[in-house]
């Protein structure tokens, strides 16, 4: 289900939208695009890391829904909507990890999943898991280092597949 912005967000969007629609046409290209959701991606969108170029592209497909190379403000926000309920769908599988909800999956709280998943890893490996998606050293996983886990699709393999990463 879409997410639902706020009046206040939906003006912060448009704000962003009109300041990158140089030529005040009601479109933006690809290249805006990029520029536009890296200035949304901390502020409305809670995220922690850029936008690779990848990530517009796919975004551009996206949001295009006519094709034409540019994106309107009502496809934007559509857009956007998808994009904020996935990231809430992320955010919840999230927390079925993070079994304390302290907001990091720690060596054992990865264990339990897996386990229940019919896995059966030892401890060295789940340090080993943790070691290699840990990219602050901490010793545990936040949700920025879970979402890039997410991104490799990571829920669909096994533990040696983990293990490879």
């Amino acid at each position: 289900m879409p997410h639902e912005f706020t009046e206040a967000e939906i003006e912060i969007i448009k704000e962003s939208f009109n300041h990158f629609d140089l030529d005040g046409n009601g479109v933006i290209t690809k290249k805006e695009l990029g520029t536009i959701m890296r200035s949304l991606e901390h502020v409305l969108l809670h995220l922690q890391e850029s936008f690779t170029d990848e990530q517009v592209e796919e975004m551009l497909k996206e949001a295009d829904l006519d094709e034409d190379g540019k994106v309107t403000f009502e496809e934007f926000v559509k857009m956007l909507a998808k994009k904020e309920a996935s990231e809430e769908e992320e955010q919840r599988t999230f927390m079925l990890f993070d079994r304390n909800g302290d907001g990091t999956i720690t060596t054992r709280e990865l264990g339990t999943v897996l386990r229940s998943l019919g896995q059966n890893p030892t401890e060295a490996e789940l340090r080993e898991i943790v070691h290699k998606l840990d990219t602050d050293k901490n010793g545990t996983i936040d949700f920025p280092e879970f979402l890039n886990l997410m991104e490799k699709e990571v829920k669909n393999l096994g533990l040696q597949d983990l293990m490879d990463l």
